[in-house]
């Protein structure tokens, strides 16, 4: 196994779930961490390339399935795409994130969010449907307040590709009209 970041879906030995839908550069540790709490012996059911952009679109896509904090109801449409996942090493109808990703914890303000927006005809009440979240907190995002990586999985499935680099804008000392962060 090359370097992660990777998707990893677990479930019950033997079970078609529930289904753990994760992201990690250790896939099998984390195996072997859930594996000493749960009732019941744990398999990865597919390990593919991904991030955690990749993973918040999945919690996202399987969101009327949620059980439990990661954990997922083997839904028909959930067990297929796992297993399609371990045969081909991908994941199906995921979207291309084009770019340099978005680290999770970025905090800089998406100062490109309104004219990515405004070109694909849509507003960020559109954007927050997508990503499952009230609109307050794509404009936390916007403003940097939130980490940056689920609104660019929420254009994705929106179906308006960007490259995370062009919402970024770099603050410094008196652009974002207070006192500056240097």
């Amino acid at each position: 196994m090359g370097e992660g970041p990777y998707i990893y879906f677990l479930r019950p030995v033997g079970a078609l779930g529930p289904i753990k839908i994760g992201c990690s550069d250790i896939p099998m540790e984390r195996l072997r961490t859930f594996a000493r709490w749960s009732p019941a012996p744990l398999e990865i059911a597919a390990i593919v390339p991904g991030s955690l952009s990749i993973e918040s679109w999945l919690h996202n896509r399987f969101r009327d399935a949620h059980s439990h904090l990661e954990w997922y109801r083997p839904t028909p449409e959930l067990v297929a795409l796992v297993r399609e996942a371990a045969e081909t090493d991908a994941i199906p109808g995921c979207p291309q994130i084009v770019g340099e990703p978005i680290n999770a914890s970025d905090r800089r303000p998406l100062a490109g969010l309104p004219a990515v927006l405004a070109k694909a005809g849509l507003d960020i009440g559109d954007l927050a449907k997508s990503a499952g979240v009230q609109a307050i907190t794509i404009q936390k995002v916007w403003c940097g307040m939130r980490g940056a990586a689920r609104a660019v999985v929420a254009l994705e499935c929106l179906g308006v590709p960007c490259d995370p680099s062009t919402l970024l804008t770099p603050i410094t000392s008196g652009e974002d009209g207070g006192e500056g962060n240097g």
